[in-house]
Parts: C-alpha cells; sequence; structure tokens
C-alpha cells in the first residue's frame, strides 16, 4: 500500500519536527513506526471528529480496518516474533499497549484485531492511579533493562474538574545490535558549537560505506549494516552549519530520493560519537 507508506513517512516527519519544538536543543529519540501503531490503534477504536483528527494526524486517506491490516504486515515483517526479537546479534525489545481501566469496555472484536502487535491489559486507574502508574513505569524498565538511570514513574493528568483517565496509550522500544564490521574505540573531540569542543567516546572505522549524496537537502546518508543482513541504521551527515537547514528542507520525497541513490564509496574514514541514547516522550505535547 505505497499511499499507506507515504503517509507514515510524512508523519514521521512531522513528528520529529514536533518534537524538536518540544524539546528545544536537546537530541530527540523515537520510533516514528511504534509511534504510528499506537495511533492506529487509537483510530481502529474512534469515531466521529476523534478519527477524523487522527486520520489527518497520520495523513491516512484509507479507512481504519485497512490501516490496522497495513500495520500489521509492516510489524510481521520488521520484528520476526514479539516482544522479543533476537537475530544475529541484533536484538529488539518492543510493546505496544493499551492500558484501560477495568470500567472502560473493549469489543472482542476489537481486541481481536489489534492483538497481533498491541496488547490490551485492565488496570484500575480510577480507584489507585497511584499504583496504576508505578505499574506502568516498572514494566516499562523491566522490558527496557532499566536503561533509565532515573526513576520518574508516570505523571497521571489533575482529574478535578475534569473527566478520568481510563485509557492510556504505550509505546515502548529497546534496541541493542553488534556492527556487521567491528569499530574501534577511542576518544575524541566533540564539536557542540563551531566554538565549544567536550571529550567523547568515539567509534571509528575505515573502510567502504553506503553513501548518497541528498542534494539540496545540504547532507550524505550513511548506512551502517548490522550483523543481521536485514536490519541497518542509516546516518544523515548535513554539512557544516546546514543542521537547521536539513531539518526544515527535510520532505518524504527528498528522502525516498536520498535512500534511493545510496551506492558503495571508494575506501573512506568514519567517526561519529558512540551511540546510546535513552528518552521518554508525552503524547499529549506533540499530539495536540
Amino acid at each position: 500500500m505505497p499511499s499507506a507508506s507515504a503517509a507514515l513517512l510524512a508523519f514521521a516527519l512531522e513528528l520529529h519536527q514536533k518534537l524538536r519544538e518540544v524539546g528545544g536543543s536537546r537530541n530527540v529519540l523515537f520510533s516514528p513506526f511504534l509511534a504510528a501503531g499506537a495511533l492506529i490503534a487509537l483510530y481502529h477504536g474512534a469515531r466521529g471528529r476523534a478519527a477524523r483528527h487522527l486520520a489527518r494526524l497520520l495523513h491516512l486517506e484509507c479507512d481504519a480496518p485497512s490501516a490496522v491490516a497495513y500495520f500489521a504486515h509492516c510489524h510481521e515483517r520488521l520484528f520476526a516474533s514479539w516482544p522479543n526479537h533476537q537475530r544475529q546479534g541484533f536484538n529488539a525489545t518492543h510493546d505496544l499497549a493499551l492500558i484501560r481501566d477495568r470500567n472502560l469496555n473493549m469489543l472482542a472484536a476489537y481486541v481481536a484485531a489489534l492483538s497481533p502487535w498491541c496488547r490490551t491489559e485492565p488496570d484500575f486507574f480510577e480507584a489507585d492511579m497511584g499504583s496504576a502508574a508505578i505499574r506502568m513505569d516498572l514494566w516499562i524498565r523491566a522490558l527496557t533493562s532499566f536503561a533509565f538511570r532515573e526513576y520518574t514513574v508516570f505523571g497521571f493528568p489533575p482529574t478535578t474538574g475534569r473527566d478520568p483517565v481510563l485509557l492510556v496509550s504505550i509505546a515502548v522500544l529497546f534496541v541493542k545490535g553488534r556492527w556487521r564490521q567491528r569499530f574501534e574505540q577511542s576518544h575524541g573531540d566533540f564539536h557542540e558549537s563551531p566554538t565549544k569542543m567536550r571529550a567523547v567516546r568515539v567509534m571509528k572505522r575505515r573502510g567502504r560505506f553506503r553513501v548518497g549524496d541528498c542534494g539540496d537537502l545540504d547532507a550524505l546518508a550513511l548506512e551502517i549494516p548490522y550483523q543481521d543482513p536485514n536490519k541497518c541504521m542509516v546516518v544523515f551527515l548535513p554539512r557544516m552549519e546546514r543542521l537547521a537547514t536539513f531539518e526544515h528542507s527535510l520532505t518524504p520525497a527528498k528522502l525516498l530520493c536520498c535512500l534511493a541513490n545510496m551506492q558503495v564509496t571508494e575506501v573512506c574514514f568514519f567517526a561519529a560519537p558512540a551511540l546510546k541514547r535513552c528518552m521518554r516522550v508525552s503524547w499529549p505535547k506533540i499530539t495536540a
């Protein structure tokens, strides 16, 4: 379904821009695939104005059952097993869940449609919101191998003078993989700005990479393959002082064109700060 693929790619780019707006100058990390899955699950159960809002947010022109079927197909191809995917040095633990108050009933057909890729679990929100938040937080920390150093439980919005919380949507992704070609580890200078540097751990390697020129985006795309032959990471490298231009000029068409033009280079040297990032994102700030 090419139209759905283009729609979800457009959603991913808009979500990135929104995260940049609410996150300030910090780096941001998110999975557009799981973010879209969480909203598609809600779209499948929504009606009227809420359904139209979610479809507009996702750039979808198809109906909810078609969107669910398409996402289930993509999910099956991307993750051979769920919630744990382990293959040739690439480990991914992910989960999509709709946690509902026990007073909120869900149709069996709705739960069945989501079951291949989204869990639905009951909990006691209205009776004991504090304990429910702690249970969800511990579940997320366990899924991510307790990668978050700080323990900060979820904060439910205040219910005084407003409807109680009946449904919480959570998407979790924890990825750990080994590169196909081993990188050397050392320390180097990272330029936070043209005049400010700090020492960081660096991964570096000399070899052949697949690289694509992104043309008017003023950037290069570089592919780093994992040991799993079906998995790779693509890093976009803007020209000096052109990061803001790259982010604001990026469109689905330009992104796809850049990836399509990637070719194996002659031997080159690549060095970058060691990749490790943890982040938690609150949906209300980015879906309004």
